[in-house]
């Protein structure tokens, strides 16, 4: 078994560490190895680079959303990105993933919770949609793709298409359209 687990650490100076632990039983714990420079709500995982199971890559990521792609043999997770902003959006907080769902398609999901201002509601903030995650390679290596899960779609009720439209200044192509929430993708 393995855990990985945010330690703070003071001595001989303030630092912050996710401690990666292995155990035969679940009771007894060893400290295999650590990761420096993570904050909180640690995260690790494995995803196929570019959905290619040979090139399983893993994944350390904290409540930042912060994270660096690497390898890992079961006790020492080795870097082979710099810490890389996850998340870009604003409350976006101490995220954990989800794998081995019933559809059994080998997808990584996480659910963030968004720290956002929820007045006169019955709750106290709220947890971000279901993201499916993906590892891509690009020109600066190897980075996470963030999509709604595809279960998302069930929800929508009604889908309308428009041709291409020239706006002119005080016109409204939407107009007629109603509704409580609404997804609409534009291309411009």
């Amino acid at each position: 078994w393995v855990m990985v687990l945010y330690v703070e650490r003071s001595k001989p100076k303030q630092r912050h560490t996710i401690q990666i632990l292995t155990s035969t039983d679940l009771k007894n714990w060893t400290p295999a190895s650590e990761v420096d420079g993570f904050f909180e709500c640690p995260d690790l995982f494995p995803l196929a680079l570019d959905g290619n199971a040979k090139e399983t890559r893993w994944v350390l990521t904290a409540a930042s959303s912060e994270y660096m792609v690497g390898r890992f043999d079961g006790k020492v997770f080795t870097p082979e990105t710099a810490k890389l902003k996850g998340h870009r959006g604003k409350g976006f907080y101490a995220a954990q993933t989800f794998s081995d769902i019933p559809a059994a398609d080998g997808r990584r999901i996480m659910i963030g919770w968004l720290q956002t201002p929820s007045p006169g509601m019955a709750f106290n903030q709220s947890m971000s949609v279901p993201l499916e995650l993906k590892l891509l390679t690009t020109p600066d290596g190897p980075r996470l793709s963030y999509m709604p899960v595809k279960e998302l779609q069930g929800l929508q009720d009604e889908l309308r298409k428009s041709g291409p439209v020239e706006l002119r200044p005080g016109e409204d192509p939407l107009a007629d359209v109603k509704g409580n929430l609404l997804e609409i993708h534009l291309q411009l």
